[in-house]
């Protein structure tokens, strides 16, 4: 067994949500020294070694929680600051001859972490906690220990044992992993603020307003993941702040196409901090298949209006379309004539015609059948499609990222396909796009979430 060290604490009351029950007071908290030992045992152990590892883990974090005062950061000092660093392009030179032109590693300063230090280390102990517990019960054929398919559950019926203890340990927190992975849902994530929260459309298209909890806030403000998705906004505002010419844009006006939009809200605020009040307009065309979660860009891209009226004159242009399909692509990309083109955080869901990775294979089949386009397909297409001069901010997620785990199996986050930089790469060299066109960013390993390999492509 691991070495374990029993700490007292007092009961304390936990609402819990969805079908699921926490046994309350909160058993004596336990911190495990060391990796859980690996158990070859019965399934009937595997679930009770499982139910009291994440009753330990989960009953530790709302503690820590509860004893932590949360810091609400002035809005003015939230933005994270991204330190950009070139390197050497010759050492991601594929077989074939393809590099790109350059390269820089980027690090970051998160201000939420920062100031939040006890909840950064609850979410990181609750994160680490559950990632061995996951690691204990891989390889078992039991679908309420490990997710068995890409295709996680709806609603938190079918949560795996490691899954059920992360609803049950706030309200908040359970409706939030039981709606992943709806775009609305990225929202806490970007902005985990007491003053922030989750809006969202209801079957009736009726907006509402959901506050952030301190739990929830911790969990995706703390974890390495939720850096990583306030960090790769961060880039595209410093990135662009670079390679766009804002005394040149056609009629005096910005225009970003986004891909796989959701609430456009990353796409939107890029806009506006790019233009910074210089009475330069802002239209961003936001493509999607999901029209509730184009909705809630509506009414955020209202509210933001609101609040930077008399400056910048915001347009949102909410476009239903399959963008994996070339007549999609066509009309995102050549039909908008933008200047800029993001499609961040959405590669990773599409599988590669030349995978060797037996489930990304099938998850290739299985869109290919509904005839949807291959990465490569995807990535050429946008780029043939692109006017000349204009960007495409993308990337992936990595194979090494650090809390992976926790979000796949943890969390239950469906479709993920995680690449190293090398297959990335050969993702975009295989899609036609020149190495000259390329600007590839890597995350610094310590001062950085480790997260997402990120591009700027430009069309030559």
């Amino acid at each position: 067994m691991s070495i374990l060290h029993r700490v007292e604490a007092q009961p304390i009351a936990i609402e819990t949500t969805h079908d699921f029950e926490v046994d309350a007071p909160i058993a004596p908290i336990i911190t495990i020294e060391g990796r859980v030992p690996k158990h070859e045992a019965p399934i009937e152990s595997l679930h009770a070694f499982a139910e009291r590892e994440m009753q330990i883990a989960t009953s530790r974090f709302m503690v820590e929680v509860a004893v932590n005062a949360e810091a609400n950061v002035m809005p003015e000092a939230r933005d994270m600051e991204i330190h950009l660093t070139k390197t050497d392009s010759g050492s991601f030179t594929l077989g074939n001859g393809w590099e790109p032109a350059d390269v820089y590693t980027y690090s970051s300063t998160d201000p939420y972490q920062g100031n939040n230090p006890g909840m950064f280390q609850a979410a990181t102990a609750l994160i680490e906690a559950t990632i061995a517990v996951a690691n204990e019960l891989k390889g078992s054929e039991d679908p309420m220990l490990t997710y068995l398919t890409s295709q996680r559950s709806r609603g938190g019926k079918r949560a795996t044992v490691v899954t059920k203890a992360l609803i049950n340990m706030d309200k908040s927190v359970g409706d939030w992993i039981t709606s992943l992975p709806d775009a609305e849902r990225l929202r806490p994530v970007a902005h985990p603020w007491q003053d922030s929260g989750t809006v969202i459309c209801d079957a009736n298209g009726e907006i509402a307003e959901l506050p952030n909890t301190p739990a929830l806030n911790a969990l995706v403000g703390g974890a390495g993941d939720g850096r990583a998705v306030r960090e790769r906004e961060a880039w595209e505002k410093a990135v662009l702040s670079r390679l766009v010419d804002l005394d040149r844009l056609p009629g005096g006006r910005l225009v970003i196409t986004s891909l796989g939009t959701g609430t456009g809200e990353p796409a939107v605020d890029t806009g506006i901090a790019l233009t910074n009040l210089r009475g330069i307009g802002v239209t961003v065309n936001g493509f999607d298949i999901n029209p509730r979660s184009l909705m809630v860009a509506d009414y955020l891209v209202a509210r933001k209006q609101e609040q930077h009226a008399g400056g910048v004159a915001i347009e949102f242009v909410p476009r239903t379309a399959n963008i994996l399909s070339h007549e999609g692509i066509k009309e995102a990309v050549a039909g908008t004539d933008a200047q800029i083109y993001e499609a961040v955080g959405f590669a990773e869901y599409v599988p590669s015609a030349n995978a060797t990775d037996s489930l990304e294979q099938k998850q290739r089949e299985i869109m290919k059948k509904m005839g949807c386009l291959s990465a490569e397909e995807f990535y050429g297409a946008i780029y043939e499609s692109m006017p000349k001069g204009s960007i495409l901010m993308t990337g992936n997620m990595r194979d090494d990222s650090p809390q992976a785990a926790f979000v796949t199996g943890g969390l239950g986050w469906k479709g993920i396909i995680q690449r190293s930089t090398e297959s990335y790469l050969q993702i975009l060299s295989d899609a036609g796009i020149p190495g000259n066109a390329v600007g590839l960013y890597v995350p610094d390993g310590e001062e950085s979430a480790g997260v997402y390999n990120l591009v700027a492509i430009t069309k030559l």
